[in-house]
């Protein structure tokens, strides 16, 4: 769940900041009780709460937690709603900043793949002018971006059947634990996804990247007799 409270007008007193410090916390008491009573859990640890403000009165703004049932909860500078990223400052900095990077990651991807193609028409004589796919598909060779999710899910598979250094398998952690056990995840085999604060070294983190591939598995795939490389290639080649 994501909080956002913004603030309008030319006189935005810390007064009135207080003011809706408070009306946060009462709505989101009203949230919290009103979702406990349908037999839902607010989980804490994927609430965000951001405040906005123009760059002058960034300075104005509540730095303290709030609290989301029992549990403080700290502003941050950016969230991300429907994949789009809204900052504090309300600049969409943040956005433009996102979509640059994922088009510099995708330009090394293809410039990666074009090697690849190149390696396919050796082996099969075949002309530029020719689809490269079918080729690929006969070498099964993987595509850059389904590549580097195979070698991801492997390693993961790796980690959960104890295969692999004991360094990397202690960094994953399956959801049905703790306080976890009220919720739907309990049941689905997923993994914890750490929270993040930087998408650049954050999200690429093997605890992060690992336990986002495996919830996009489907709950066969990864709890079905056949689960290992096999099933983690079609995985890929689906994804």
């Amino acid at each position: 769940m994501s909080v956002q409270v913004t603030a309008y007008g030319r006189q935005t007193v810390p007064e009135r900041v207080v003011d809706s410090w408070s009306g946060l916390s009462v709505c989101i008491d009203e949230v919290f009780s009103s979702m406990m009573s349908n037999g839902l859990q607010l989980n804490p640890s994927k609430t965000e709460v951001l405040w906005c403000s123009s760059a002058r009165r960034q300075h104005q703004i509540p730095t303290g937690p709030v609290c989301v049932g029992d549990t403080p909860v700290l502003p941050v500078r950016t969230v991300r709603d429907l994949g789009v990223y809204i900052d504090a400052d309300v600049t969409m900095s943040a956005h433009v900043t996102a979509i640059v990077k994922a088009r510099f990651a995708a330009q090394l991807s293809q410039r990666l793949q074009s090697v690849f193609n190149a390696s396919a028409r050796v082996v099969f004589s075949a002309r530029k002018s020719k689809h490269i796919t079918p080729h690929l598909r006969e070498l099964h060779w993987l595509k850059v971006p389904q590549r580097i999710q195979f070698r991801l899910c492997v390693l993961m598979y790796r980690c959960l059947n104890s295969t692999a250094p004991s360094y990397l398998a202690e960094t994953l952690h399956n959801a049905d634990l703790g306080s976890r056990r009220g919720l739907r995840s309990a049941s689905t085999s997923t993994l914890v996804i750490p929270s993040t604060r930087h998408t650049t070294l954050g999200d690429r983190a093997f605890p992060v990247a690992a336990a986002r591939s495996n919830n996009r598995m489907t709950y066969h795939q990864r709890k079905g007799r056949g689960y290992g490389h096999v099933t983690v290639l079609k995985f890929c080649r689906l994804s």
